[in-house]
């Protein structure tokens, strides 16, 4: 497996959801982290699963397709889709007095270059 590291300024989080009073959208350029997958002559190898493991720092949040650079040492990542928090068995997210909904949409836009 090819490890990635995620470039924190050319990668965002969004984050959507529905409070008991209204929806509330949330984004970040804080995204820290690496991605693990294969790549075979610059396509991706999806027969195993690749693995990723994502930071964001508190103080940065503000209220697809998956491609492999011509010669393998940078990702352009773009994904869209639903959490379900309850599948997690976590309690539903609030915000001072607000209470989510359990389902959040959420989309990323990464950018990461090879480490190894």
């Amino acid at each position: 497996m090819s490890k990635y590291r995620i470039e924190p300024g050319h990668s965002e989080l969004f984050v959507e959801a529905r409070s008991n009073v209204h929806p509330i959208e949330i984004r970040t350029q804080g995204l820290d982290g690496t991605i693990a997958l294969d790549v075979d002559g610059g396509d991706l190898d999806l027969s195993t699963a690749p693995r990723a493991t994502l930071e964001v720092a508190a103080d940065f949040l503000r209220s697809g397709i998956l491609s492999v650079g011509d010669s393998g040492d940078s990702l352009q990542i773009e994904r869209a889709g639903t959490l379900d928090t309850r599948h997690f068995e976590l309690p539903a997210p609030k915000i001072l007095m607000l209470e989510m909904q359990p389902e959040i949409n959420v989309r990323a836009k990464i950018q990461a270059v090879r480490l190894d």
